[in-house]
């Protein structure tokens, strides 16, 4: 693999260790790392699902390039590097950014017995790229312009004093709506739905809608333009759901 792009190609092995970083997935006995499974159980079965995801995947960890300095250590030295920086992410959603990269670098490098760490660049790079896989939220750190970024989107910053959950409560805020959540006006929260549906908001409103990688522009709209953006990873959130909710309970239902 070239030093310069270390994030070249992804295996199958590695690709179930990602969704099992993210969906807690745990493959069965029967498992292998070149065949799908054939158990009806085991969430394996439901890879091939994910082809958006992955492609999205892809396209994105593709445009890593190390920050070269003093140091020949760099942040992701292959995809184990990134879904290993994602499980740690995820484990500790109390801990702020600053504390939890410093502590996860110094770790790394005391436990494969190095003297260096990585370049800050390319450790907010990393933890960057991670969140972005994670959440599906396009993100920078604190003081640090995303040249990745795609035209028109706006990343939402990544505070080294906030956690990860801290980052998502600021990125989607809880309101309420008195008309939509209020049970005694069901009727009217149904026909104000009802009303918003994309083929009428098409013929009468003439807008158009593309879609997004980027959970935190679902429903943007650009209004000079008139288009909707719709976040179209719907089975990525669906795993998600029956991740955190599980998928026996009747929640959620596979399907």
């Amino acid at each position: 693999m070239d030093a310069t792009t270390p994030l070249g190609d992804i295996t199958d092995s590695q690709l179930k260790s990602l969704y099992a970083a993210l969906w807690n997935w745990r493959a069965c006995g029967s498992c292998t790392t070149s065949t799908s499974c054939k158990t009806s159980e085991c969430p394996t079965r439901r890879a091939d699902r994910l082809g958006p995801f992955q492609a999205f995947y892809l396209e994105t960890t593709e445009h890593y390039i190390p920050e070269f300095d003093a140091s020949t250590e760099i942040a992701l030295r292959s995809h184990d590097d990134l879904i290993d920086i994602i499980r740690c992410i995820k484990q500790q959603p109390s801990m702020d950014r600053e504390i939890l990269m410093e502590t996860y670098f110094a770790n790394r490098a005391a436990e494969e017995g190095q003297q260096e760490t990585p370049n800050q660049q390319d450790q907010r790079r990393a933890f960057n790229m991670a969140v972005r896989i994670l959440t599906m939220i396009n993100c920078s750190a604190e003081n640090q312009a995303d040249a990745l970024l795609e035209e028109g989107t706006r990343p939402i910053t990544w505070t080294n004093k906030d956690s990860l959950a801290q980052f998502i409560n600021k990125t989607f805020p809880t309101t309420d709506h008195p008309s939509l959540n209020d049970l005694s006006q069901s009727e009217k929260a149904m026909s104000l739905k009802s009303s918003l549906e994309a083929r009428r908001l098409t013929k009468m409103a003439g807008l158009s809608f593309r879609g997004t990688d980027n959970l935190a522009n679902h429903l943007h709209m650009n209004a000079e333009r008139g288009v909707v953006e719709i976040f179209h990873h719907t089975r990525m959130l669906k795993e998600h759901l029956m991740a955190t909710q599980g998928s026996g309970d009747g929640l959620v239902q596979d399907g």
